[in-house]
């Protein structure tokens, strides 16, 4: 299933395309409250450059259920320096990513 990511900060970020719209699949949920997400396309932020995304909800009180995901939702976005594996635990998602940009996921 396919998602995109409407981003909000930073105001100028634009994609290949010309659009603020990143593209992509939720490939890991590893709680409600973080899940990675793969963009169709290379993302260069920060001086890092990846597909891959660990998102965060931006509010106390949003999760990233089933149904919530088929509405939109307020996230935090890192991007990871690294490339994303099986199993990695949060510890290592989190001290392997960058703070970039503010933004919803919602369905496609």
């Amino acid at each position: 299933m396919f998602h995109k990511i409407i981003v909000s900060e930073p105001w100028d970020f634009t994609n290949i395309y010309g659009t603020n719209i990143i593209t992509g699949k939720i490939i890991d949920i590893i709680n409600e409250r973080m899940l990675i997400f793969k963009s169709s396309d290379l993302i260069a932020l920060q001086g890092v450059e990846n597909k891959y995304f660990a998102l965060f909800p931006r509010l106390k009180e949003d999760n990233f259920s089933k149904e919530s995901l088929e509405s939109s939702i307020e996230v935090n976005v890192y991007i990871l320096t690294s490339t994303y594996c099986d199993g990695m635990n949060i510890n290592d998602i989190i001290c392997n990513s960058v703070f970039v940009i503010i933004g919803d996921i919602m369905k496609l």
